[in-house]
């Protein structure tokens, strides 16, 4: 489904206090998502010194009485309320399905409270339909986003006019906010007055002075004419940047002239996308000076961790590529309303994962013919006539994998192991809770499958089709630098098979115990190959296979026991960020 969606964003760096009246009619429905929202107390020192505080407003209408329903408005809600508390702010919120006089309380209450203070930062963000009304006469357009209850304006186009918000009252509030900077973003194809009497602006050198000068930004998903689909990638690219990608200078901020840039930039050359997005700030001479600013932190999903390789034995050849995972605790399989999720994915539960090491890409051909060398019980597979120089070993089963892995042990002194099914997943989402580390979506330009088919919703059939293993590497990483997660060849893990997770282990070790729900003569593969649809390629998406046979469509990545305090190499320098 399309939608002439509107998600706006006022992030008003106005540093103030208090509560919302709009939470009176927060949903308070427990999504249980995947990850934890930061507390305000854990912000960090650098939003202190530059704001008072910082709040946002976040509205998302999915549930309309006259137009088209967007159930893709709730999940860009959540994923905007975890995008923004992690990026500093204080307080998120949230107000779901509001009619025309909640929606306006909701704006004027949560200005009214939090606008005053000149330090305070804030954000307001509307998920929905949104509209324009031609005018004859030589009148100007006018924009609208559109609450629960307004009429079609088809239909009706003076009750229209009346119930939905223009955005002439958005420059309104915008002028009536004593804050420093604001932010408005609309994820929709928008045409209006509003852009019409505003100029572009450009980056500012000094993060300081534009965090002393007062702004007033905007920013549209499109052009007038252009449809926004339901599944929103101008949201996934807004999450995307605030975790990191958005500071396109590396200077570790990113501003809202920064953000417009990346959001025009990404959906512009995103495959298959229609949509312009257009960004500009205020044309008053006294509202156009300043930057909105966020400063990336530690904690952002988008990470580089250390990484190594193992000598073997006393030579100069070393092992696989691995890459230091943390600590951490995520949740395991997949949501009840995802889209091709199947019962083996439930339930979903916490599990918690001691730091460990994985390899960069999975284990080659080169790699595996060295342990063939050392151990002549074993063969070289067939390569299906694709080449092996570069690509992920195929036609190898579970016990042969196990095998390399205990040789790889034997040579380097260190734990080699298949990763567990937890280990696995927590390294595939890469801290995110989607159906993929891309998002709600995923193409062939960042995975390896069967494009012939396409993930509900995402209109993303490209019917390209590799029909083969692709070289390890040759595809974007996810945000902890891993290859090739998605697709390419199935990998084994260490996990016996189990038809569902009742009574799994929830501490990231691998499940080998038989019953009345285990099968040991098969084991986990996890990830999906060139062959599989795309919703096989999904984070939470697991089959068992035969433990004694190889596949075309499987290969395997390693994972090492961390020393410590520290997870290094067995000799050597540790590499950093991936670089050799």
């Amino acid at each position: 489904m399309y939608r002439l969606r509107i998600i706006l964003t006022i992030c008003l760096l106005i540093l103030g206090a208090g509560t919302s009246h709009a939470e009176s009619i927060e949903n308070t429905e427990d999504t249980s998502r995947g990850a934890k929202l930061v507390p305000s107390g854990q912000k960090e020192k650098f939003y202190e010194d530059l704001y008072h505080k910082s709040y946002a407003l976040v509205i998302g209408v999915s549930d309309y009485d006259n137009w088209d329903r967007l159930p893709g408005v709730k999940k860009d809600v959540e994923a905007v309320e975890k995008a923004l508390y992690g990026s500093g702010f204080d307080e998120v919120t949230t107000v779901r399905d509001p009619y025309s006089d909640q929606m306006e309380d909701a704006f004027e209450d949560f200005i009214s409270k939090h606008g005053r203070h000149p330090e305070n930062r804030l954000l307001f963000y509307f998920a929905g339909h949104g509209h324009t009304v031609s005018k004859e006469g030589g009148r100007e357009p006018m924009g609208y986003i559109v609450p629960k209850d307004a009429p079609r304006p088809e239909e009706n186009e003076a009750e229209f006019e009346r119930i939905a918000l223009p955005m002439r009252r958005i420059n309104e509030y915008s002028q009536k906010i004593n804050a420093k900077h604001v932010l408005f973003l609309f994820d929709s194809c928008f045409s209006g007055s509003l852009l019409g009497k505003i100029r572009s602006g450009s980056i500012s050198k000094k993060i300081h002075y534009k965090a002393e000068k007062p702004v007033r930004q905007f920013i549209t998903a499109g052009e007038e004419g252009e449809t926004v689909p339901d599944v929103s990638i101008f949201r996934d690219f807004f999450v995307e940047a605030l975790d990191g990608a958005g500071d396109t200078d590396k200077d570790g901020f990113i501003t809202g002239s920064e953000l417009g840039e990346f959001l025009q930039k990404s959906v512009i050359e995103y495959p298959n996308s229609v949509q312009h997005p257009q960004y500009a700030k205020s044309s008053d001479i006294d509202l156009n000076k300043g930057d909105f600013i966020f400063k990336i932190g530690d904690d952002k999903k988008s990470r580089k961790f250390p990484s190594f390789r193992d000598y073997l034995g006393q030579t100069k050849f070393r092992g696989p590529k691995m890459i230091v995972l943390p600590n951490g605790e995520f949740k395991m399989g997949s949501l009840p309303d995802e889209a091709w999720h199947d019962r083996n994915e439930h339930p979903r539960h916490w599990v918690q994962i001691s730091a460990f090491a994985i390899s960069e890409t999975e284990v080659t051909f080169d790699d595996y013919r060295r342990f063939v060398k050392d151990n002549p019980e074993h063969e070289l597979p067939g390569d299906e006539g694709w080449g092996r120089k570069g690509r992920p070993v195929i036609n190898v089963s579970w016990e042969d994998a196990k095998d390399y892995a205990k040789w790889l042990t034997e040579q380097t002194g260190k734990n080699y192991r298949l990763p567990s099914e937890a280990e696995w997943e927590y390294a595939a989402r890469a801290g995110t809770d989607t159906p993929f580390s891309t998002g709600e979506c995923i193409h062939t330009s960042r995975a390896n499958y069967n494009a012939k088919f396409d993930y509900t919703g995402c209109k993303l059939r490209t019917k390209k089709v590799y029909k083969k293993t692709e070289t390890v590497g040759s595809l974007p990483a996810n945000l902890w630098g891993l290859r090739e997660m998605h697709g390419n060849v199935w990998e084994w893990t260490a996990d016996c098979w189990h038809g569902d997770y009742k009574g799994a282990p929830d501490d990231g070790s691998a499940w080998k115990v038989k019953g009345d729900n285990g099968d040991c003569s098969r084991h986990v593969i996890r990830g999906g190959s060139w062959y599989s649809e795309p919703w096989h390629l999904r984070s939470a998406s697991r089959i068992g296979f035969f433990s004694h046979k190889g596949s075309s469509t499987i290969g395997f990545r390693l994972a090492r026991d961390c020393d410590k305090p520290k997870c290094g190499p067995n000799r050597g320098e540790e590499v950093e960020n991936g670089e050799e």
